[in-house]
C-alpha cells in the first residue's frame, strides 16, 4: 500500500477548564493511517461506511505496510503527541 511523503496535519485545541467539553487525545499511528484511507478514498466502495467494516480493512491494510511506511505514521503520532502535551501540560487521561 502506498502512503503519501508527507502526513496531512489536524490540530486538536486544548480547552481551558471552563469548558464542559473534553480534551481530545492525540490520535495513534493507526487512527492516523485509517483517517487517511478514508479521506483520500483509499476504501473498496464494496465495504460500506460500517465503522466496524471500515476498521477491519484499515487493520488489514496497516499489517500490510512496511516498516518504513508505518515509521512516518508512527513519527506523525509522536509529533501529534508532543503537540498535545504543549498545548495541554496538565491533562491527565481519565477515562
Amino acid at each position: 500500500m502506498d502512503t503519501q511523503d508527507s502526513v496531512p496535519t489536524l490540530t486538536f485545541p486544548c480547552r481551558t477548564p471552563n469548558e464542559e467539553r473534553k480534551i481530545v487525545r492525540p490520535p495513534n499511528a493507526f487512527m492516523l493511517f485509517r483517517s487517511w484511507l478514508i479521506r483520500d478514498g483509499k476504501l473498496p466502495p464494496e465495504i460500506g461506511r460500517r465503522q466496524q467494516n471500515i476498521s477491519k480493512v484499515a487493520g488489514k491494510a496497516w499489517r500490510l505496510l512496511d516498516e518504513h511506511s508505518k515509521k512516518k505514521w508512527n513519527k506523525e503520532a509522536s509529533r501529534r503527541l508532543e503537540d498535545h502535551q504543549r498545548s495541554c501540560p496538565d491533562h491527565k487521561f481519565a477515562p
